[in-house]
């Protein structure tokens, strides 16, 4: 095949099938998940689900995470982002979903969960990016969306912003509780 012929094939991918060209990166690049753990006990009255991929900073973030809440009676489940395909958002107090932007987007793992989730009010999103000014597009979804690049520095102050936001929810969800007398 000439180079003519295979510019002309290349250039009718880039423009009759954007929305591919921007996915295939996405989904070749998904990344390597967290190794699944717990902490505490389920039946404990809280529960918080949180899924990553695995990085020196997110499994860094993650960590500070679990400390945070290590002296709390809150049932954490950790898993990679493969296990969202198996988790039901709604059954959770809180999910907290850490993933990167791959070609302007997040996970398609990622947003498969946002999509089958009815109620995004539970949940929090961490995306870094190289300058961790990239931030999702939300769709008219009402998760909190938190960007950030991958800099060790910066592991204490997302991890606790986001711990800080897990408290709010849990609270949130207590409330919510003490108003239908459940």
């Amino acid at each position: 095949m000439n180079r003519r012929a295979i510019a002309s094939v290349l250039l009718i991918l880039l423009t009759v099938l954007p929305a591919m060209h921007c996915s295939i990166p996405r989904r070749i690049w998904s990344g390597k998940d967290i190794n699944s753990s717990e902490l505490h006990d389920r039946g404990a009255d809280q529960s918080v689900l949180v899924a990553s991929l695995s990085s020196e900073f997110k499994d860094a973030v993650v960590k500070r995470i679990k400390e945070n809440f290590a002296d709390r009676p809150v049932y954490m489940k950790f898993i990679g982002l493969d296990g969202l395909e198996e988790e039901n958002g709604a059954e959770y107090d809180a999910v907290v979903i850490v993933n990167r932007c791959v070609a302007w987007g997040m996970s398609p793992k990622v947003e498969s969960f946002l999509e089958r989730s009815e109620d995004h009010a539970h949940m929090i999103v961490l995306t870094t990016s190289g300058d961790g000014a990239w931030m999702p597009d939300k769709k008219g979804r009402n998760f909190d969306a938190i960007a950030s690049a991958s800099v060790k520095a910066d592991i204490n102050i997302v991890a606790d912003k986001i711990s800080a936001q897990i408290h709010v929810l849990l609270t949130e969800s207590v409330q919510r509780r003490l108003e239908m007398g459940t």
